[in-house]
């Protein structure tokens, strides 16, 4: 759909007013919670695009999708998991155990811990996030570091990082 990031850039931000009627008018990019921000802070995640970019860059033609099964594969995130990403997301978390995760809610679900805990500075120091994306399209939150095969396609993206 042309123009679906905008229209759920602008649908999101009506929800969250009507949810907090105190939130700022704009997408705030930064990667790190700010304690002096008044109100709710709500960040997107992404962990299908998130995982992959933890992880080298594969040849298409070997990545899943729904309507074409790779293996045991039918989600990317899955996929990207099983190929290094769960290591990267135990080590941020410091809970080997997540490694063992093969659940595809649970996944999604400890990505974004992981992105939630290095925001709040809860991570080794090692990991960290990006905000990525640009205002008028929406940005997803996403871990670092992210691997250096990914770098020149965050650059066309865009993105923001505290240093």
């Amino acid at each position: 759909m042309k123009g679906g990031g905008k229209k759920l850039v602008a649908a999101t931000y009506r929800v969250i007013r009507a949810m907090t009627r105190d939130c700022p008018e704009h997408i705030v990019m930064r990667s790190c919670l700010r304690a002096a921000f008044p109100g709710p802070q709500i960040l997107e995640v992404n962990p299908t695009l998130g995982l992959a970019w933890l992880v080298p860059q594969l040849p298409t033609d070997t990545i899943p999708s729904r309507s074409k099964p790779k293996g045991v594969f039918r989600a990317k995130s899955d996929f990207y998991w099983a190929k290094g990403a769960r290591t990267i997301v135990a080590k941020a978390l410091q809970v080997p155990e997540v490694e063992g995760v093969d659940d595809h809610e649970e996944i999604a679900a400890l990505y974004g811990l992981a992105v939630a805990m290095s925001l709040a500075g809860q991570t080794p120091k090692k990991y960290g996030t990006e905000c990525v994306g640009r205002e008028a399209e929406g940005v997803y939150h996403v871990l670092t570091p992210i691997h250096r095969e990914w770098r020149q396609e965050v650059t066309r993206i865009g993105y923001s990082r505290d240093e």
